[in-house]
């Protein structure tokens, strides 16, 4: 059984967050991302892969969004789960700490996994429940993934070869993403690749 695809369960919320926080102020190796994600039964490269996409794994990271929320630090908590966060002790100047944003921002990803499933939609709704923008999201955080190695390539792209006249804008986006591999950090090391579902949008094709 893939240890990173468990069934949904609910967790009681003051005693999850209560024990994270504490958790998260513990010395613990690097960023804590695999520690959350192993606490919460989340997919640990899919918990990095956005913790790179929204901060490039920098825990200072704020990003001032048009409806005037905020997303702060390592995995880009928004400001909008302020209040929920503030009765357990988590105020905004604490998820500038890695190992407590990466707590919560595991704990926000497992709440969707509870709702979706194992599935690229859970991942889409930690950023947004509106499909059209969780789903452009759900996107970009495949395509850290395949920059990655954790992902096939897109099976379109794969099947069907560019014809002559786009091959230097091919050639240019082939740059381009091998520039954008170079900064990123070293993919994390691959897990065997389970069986699928069936579900649509399943995780199951994370390597």
């Amino acid at each position: 059984m893939n240890p990173h695809r468990l069934p949904p369960r609910r967790r009681a919320l003051a005693p999850s967050l209560a024990l994270a926080a504490l958790l998260a102020s513990a010395p613990a190796a690097a960023d804590c991302i695999d520690d959350a994600a192993r606490y919460q039964g989340v997919h640990p490269h899919v918990l990095r892969a956005i913790a790179y996409h929204e901060s490039r794994m920098k825990p200072e990271t704020v990003n001032h969004n048009k409806n005037s929320t905020r997303d702060i630090g390592l995995m880009g908590i928004n400001t909008v789960h302020g209040g929920e966060l503030s009765r357990y002790g988590i105020g905004p100047d604490r998820l500038f700490d890695p190992c407590v944003n990466a707590y919560v921002g595991a704990w926000l990803l497992r709440r969707k996994v509870d709702k979706y499933g194992a599935t690229w939609k859970a991942v889409a709704a930690y950023h947004s429940e509106t499909p059209q923008i969780g789903e452009a999201y759900m996107r970009r955080i495949q395509d850290v993934m395949r920059r990655w190695g954790l992902l096939p390539a897109v099976a379109a792209a794969a099947a069907k070869p560019a014809p002559a006249a786009a091959q230097s804008s091919a050639n240019a986006t082939s740059d381009a993403m091998a520039a954008a591999a170079a900064v990123a950090p070293a993919a994390p090391q691959a897990a065997t690749q389970s069986g699928g579902g069936g579900e649509l949008g399943a995780l199951a094709t994370i390597r």
